[in-house]
């Protein structure tokens, strides 16, 4: 048996082998730089586009011949994220999850009230709706998500706001 498996697409079923938890089904299998003699991971359709996005090679999609495999629905860095959402009321932007959703939080709301986030993919359609645990806050909740999930990017100035605000 060699440890030289091909790369380009899969279909064995297994789970994204992304360092983040992901159980989403692998598309594709591409280079690993990161270890000595690695057959390579297996990565999600979103984890496919935030590998070619983070080295900057869309090239390597083609010649695998994976780039339609790739993610579209995404984010993949927080500055293509608008800072805003219009929703009824005002949504601040503040990260990007393991899956590609971006994260707001609601704006303006009272000291009483609890806060309120939104995830939203590419085309800004509505994931879910939550409110973080009242007793770890914002701040917390990002925290646990960062621990728990990983984040691609936060914006930690909006969170630091927020919680100023909240104080």
């Amino acid at each position: 048996m060699s440890l030289v498996r091909q790369f380009g697409p899969v279909d064995d079923g297994r789970d994204c082998e992304h360092p983040s938890p992901c159980e989403t089904q692998a598309v594709a299998r591409v280079p690993n730089p990161v270890e000595i003699a690695s057959a390579g991971r297996e990565l999600c359709p979103f984890h496919l586009a935030l590998w070619a996005d983070t080295r900057g090679d869309e090239e390597t999609l083609c010649e695998l011949n994976v780039d339609d495999l790739a993610a579209t629905d995404r984010w993949l860095q927080l500055d293509t994220v608008p800072p805003y959402l219009d929703r009824e009321v005002l949504y601040r932007r503040f990260g990007i999850d393991h899956r590609g959703l971006a994260h707001f939080c609601e704006t303006g709301r009272g000291p009483d009230e609890d806060d309120r986030v939104i995830t939203v993919d590419r085309r800004l359609e509505l994931d879910r709706a939550y409110g973080p645990p009242a007793h770890v806050g914002l701040d917390g909740w990002v925290d646990h998500v960062d621990r728990k999930r990983g984040w691609v990017e936060v914006d930690h100035d909006v969170v630091d706001q927020e919680v100023d605000r909240d104080e």
